[in-house]
């Protein structure tokens, strides 16, 4: 083999190891991970709401369609950097402010917030990010 073959076979090896590195370390980079995927063309109405000193308040409701995209389309935005286990199950006092999307075929999911508005609670974890990117949906919650 020649020395300038054996040139361009080391130097495409090592892009292609340069390539491969940068792919791996943007899918392992905090900040990179969607959280929520949901298709706005399902969801029928979008509402904010919080628990108030009587029970379950709902504040905001949006059921026009340009607004519903807006939301899901904010919501499916969020990236979180890491989640933590949540013990949001085992305090009866706590009601996180949510995101309540109620679907064509009339179920419903919620979205609990934290109250910094840096992430949600989804199962046994909480998502977090350095960002308050759920700030506006807090203030439609009332807080």
């Amino acid at each position: 083999m020649l020395r300038a073959d054996r040139k361009k076979v080391i130097v495409l090896v090592v892009m292609a190891l340069c390539i491969l590195a940068a792919v791996v370390w943007l899918s392992l980079t905090p900040g990179s991970k969607a959280l929520v995927q949901e298709d706005p063309a399902q969801v029928e109405s979008v509402a904010f709401a919080r628990y108030g000193s009587d029970g379950y308040q709902e504040v905001t409701r949006y059921d026009d369609p340009e607004a519903v995209q807006l939301v899901v389309d904010y919501l499916n935005g969020y990236r979180y950097e890491y989640p933590t286990p949540s013990r949001l199950g085992e305090y009866s006092g706590f009601n996180p402010p949510r995101l309540v999307l109620t679907y064509q075929d009339g179920s419903t999911r919620q979205y609990y917030l934290n109250t910094t508005g840096t992430g949600m609670y989804l199962g046994n974890r909480e998502y977090r990010s350095s960002q308050e990117y759920f700030q506006p949906f807090l203030e439609l919650c009332g807080m």
